[in-house]
């Protein structure tokens, strides 16, 4: 391990995270474990961010060699024309960051409007499991909820419009013409909300200059109770 070089922890926002995913530039290898968390995992990360609590550093790798990874990251796929090189991989967090992306992305989403790249992934209908991945929050009681069932209510704004431009004006507007006389109200949680998930910061370390065998016992030592 003399060789592999470990960069003391940065400080990055949440958005910044998201949108090397969204350009295809971090992808999770395939020696981590399958995306396995449930819903009611994927609720409490949001809770906990919400509520400003820290959820813990997150690991990447900037690989000098080409590692095999995962096609997908939550309901996304990547698309090989578009991110045929990864810059780095992720080799802890790969629960949190799938959950975060999955659930804040649009599906239908082709650009991001918040850093003006272009999507390299396509979303994939999970059918039964989709609701999964769409999460709203309860701008009334002021709570996460999953729709199993039904549509939602009014006063539900989905989470995937969030960070994106167009479709939380697209929501604003639609609360706005839905809720009445507590519109404002509802759009003003939905503002508070939007922000918290702007402004939050994860600590990251990223390992350079190492190889996958270095990268493989870091990894080992993270997941073992002597870590």
């Amino acid at each position: 391990m003399a060789h592999t070089t470990i960069i003391n922890p940065e400080i990055r926002y949440l958005k910044d995270i998201l949108d090397i995913v969204y350009r295809g530039e971090l992808r999770v290898p395939d020696f981590l474990s399958p995306f396995s968390w449930k819903p009611e995992d994927m609720l409490l990360l949001f809770e906990s961010i919400s509520r400003g609590y820290p959820i813990g550093s997150l690991v990447f790798w900037k690989a000098g060699e080409d590692c095999q990874a995962y096609p997908k990251i939550g309901p996304f796929e990547f698309d090989p024309k578009l991110s045929p090189h990864p810059r780095s991989y992720i080799i802890d967090g790969h629960q949190r960051i799938a959950t975060l992306f999955g659930i804040l992305t649009p599906p239908s989403s082709k650009y991001n409007i918040v850093t003006a790249s272009i999507l390299s992934i396509k979303y994939i209908s999970f059918s039964a499991k989709k609701w999964r991945w769409i999460l709203y929050y309860d701008l009334k009681n002021g709570k996460f909820a999953y729709i199993r069932k039904g549509s939602p209510e009014k006063y539900y704004i989905p989470l995937n419009a969030l960070m994106n431009t167009f479709a939380f004006l697209k929501e604003c507007r639609r609360i706005e013409q839905e809720c009445k006389k507590d519109a404002v109200r509802y759009i003003e949680k939905a503002e508070n909300l939007s922000q918290i998930f702007f402004n939050y910061k994860i600590p990251v370390i990223q390992i350079k200059e190492g190889n996958l065998k270095d990268v493989m016992e870091i990894f080992s030592r993270l997941n073992s109770k002597a870590a």
